[in-house]
């Protein structure tokens, strides 16, 4: 069984980033969107004596990246990424933390991701499913098993990312969210932002999908 843990962190624009600890039956965990660079995460995973085996990162943007370096060093854990946003770590354009004041750049080590390869960090199979959209390389990550789907900025409750910033692909919606939606309707949507959702609620209540 995986269990799912939430931290919810107020960024420079007033929206809410989360962060998300998955941990299964054997104490290990992985962390999704590592979002803000304070020790609460490494407070949990420590208190409840996990083992932490990696970050995964939906997009390069500063508000699910700048918690990573603390966790990298902590931890010596790898780091994973879609191949099209690697290089937003070290960029400060590509990442939007220039246009928040604080420019960020991420000094560290990663792997890059492709669509349909498969990790095994923890007793469940993590899919990379790649949806360019709100950036070039945003990555969904799939638990099959569990109906567990991480978003990131591409699919939000009831709506999708913003699609003009740097590196946004606005003409792959369609053919992004078509890798989604069939996906089983129960499945578990934990977004980037916001209150999490399901792939059914999202065919009935989302306006950018077509039906």
């Amino acid at each position: 069984m995986i269990k799912v843990t939430t931290f919810t962190y107020e960024d420079l624009d007033d929206l809410y980033a989360n962060t998300y600890v998955l941990s299964d039956d054997d104490n290990n965990c992985v962390v999704i969107d590592p979002s803000n660079n304070n020790l609460s995460v490494v407070n949990f995973i420590d208190k409840n004596s996990l083992n932490l085996k990696a970050i995964f990162i939906t997009h390069g943007h500063v508000d699910h990246i700048k918690g990573a370096e603390i966790l990298v060093s902590h931890y010596n854990v790898p780091l994973y990424i879609g191949f099209y946003d690697a290089d937003k770590l070290k960029d400060p354009y590509q990442n939007c933390s220039m246009f928040l004041g604080n420019p960020v750049i991420l000094e560290i080590d990663y792997q890059t991701v492709a669509d349909k390869e498969v990790l095994r960090l923890l007793k469940e199979d993590i899919e990379v499913i790649e949806t360019p959209y709100h950036t070039s390389g945003s990555v969904c990550y799939y638990l099959r098993d569990s109906h567990l789907l991480f978003t990131g900025d591409f699919i939000l409750q009831y709506s999708v990312g913003r699609c003009d910033l740097p590196s946004s692909q606005p003409r792959e919606l369609e053919k992004s969210l078509s890798k989604i939606l069939v996906l089983p309707k129960k499945t578990k949507i934990y977004a980037g932002h916001g209150k999490s959702s399901t792939i059914g609620e999202e065919l009935l209540l989302n306006p950018f999908i077509r039906r």
